[in-house]
């Protein structure tokens, strides 16, 4: 992960040491907790945001409902607060790289680690969708990759709870166009089964090394999305079997009813696909899953 060393800065308890990431609502630093001295990632509100009281409920939103979630599979939230005007969330540090940095890297990946990553994503959605909680900006960026293996699901910006129509009401649009469901491009009512999508098209472009979506501008990507059929994942990737086909081409429906219904029904297909690959990679009686995870995140490095 790229980054850019800062002079030291303290915020509350947490010393702030380099800039790793920026976005549109805040900077991502990585930083030192003093009082346990170890490592952790802020994120710090953009300061023209400040001034803004619905992105500082959004910002607050965000730390009170990742902090319920405690999961291997969701980064996990440690604080949060306010002083002199800067306004903080600190997160656990993920020793890593975030799926969109590995990307950059791998246009396509191999079909089992393109499998397993997203078999992962959906304990932690199954688990945030258990506790009321839709995620609704799934996105290779918001999926982590740790040197010890683990595959997280991270920034719960714009979470919103089943019943909560307080701050992100039906009407505005939320989370990154291009991974967004049709019920959110249309601006429609929704529930969990709009990460399943958005999962869907992580898992489309990981394989194929395209988005099933596109457009130049931002309604025409819009527009894709409610209207547009993608194409055949095996018409753009020999090896990619029927089945898989059918799991990313049932994930990615229109028709909310016609998809996976929830995260469990999904990662259960992909559990059985990836049954199909483990002994061929691991040639050992053991439990393969934690090796197995390593040996994705190897590969990927």
């Amino acid at each position: 992960m790229g980054s850019i060393t800062i002079h030291p800065k303290k915020i509350a308890n947490f010393e702030l040491k380099e800039l790793i990431g920026t976005g549109g609502m805040a900077n991502i630093y990585k930083g030192l907790q003093l009082s346990l001295d170890r490592p952790v990632a802020l994120k710090i509100l953009h300061h023209h945001l400040t001034l803004n009281k619905n992105f500082i409920m959004r910002f607050e939103n965000e730390a009170k409902k990742a902090a319920m979630l405690h999961h291997e599979n969701i980064v996990s939230i440690i604080d949060y607060g306010h002083v002199d005007g800067e306004y903080f969330i600190a997160m656990e540090y993920i020793e890593g790289q975030s799926l969109k940095e590995m990307m950059t890297r791998m246009k396509r990946l191999p079909l089992e680690i393109a499998l397993l990553i997203c078999h992962e994503v959906t304990k932690g959605l199954k688990y945030a969708h258990s506790h009321g909680l839709i995620h609704r900006d799934i996105k290779p960026a918001n999926i982590m990759l740790s040197t010890d293996g683990r595959i997280m699901i991270t920034d719960f910006g714009i979470a919103k709870t089943f019943n909560d129509m307080s701050i992100t009401d039906t009407g505005q649009m939320v989370g990154s166009p291009a991974y967004m469901s049709p019920e959110q491009a249309a601006s429609r009512p929704i529930d969990h089964r709009c990460d399943i999508f958005s999962l869907g098209i992580v898992l489309y472009e990981i394989i194929t090394g395209e988005k099933p979506f596109k457009g130049e501008t931002y309604q025409e990507m819009i527009t894709s999305i409610i209207s547009s059929k993608p194409v055949k994942p095996s018409l753009m990737r020999i090896d990619v079997t029927p089945s898989i086909e059918n799991i990313i081409m049932k994930v990615l429906s229109k028709n909310i009813d016609s998809r996976y219904q929830d995260a469990d029904e999904l990662g259960a297909e992909l559990s059985s696909e990836l049954k199909r690959y483990v002994l061929s990679l691991i040639h050992i009686s053991e439990p393969t899953r934690p090796l197995y995870i390593s040996y994705a995140v190897f590969c990927l490095k």
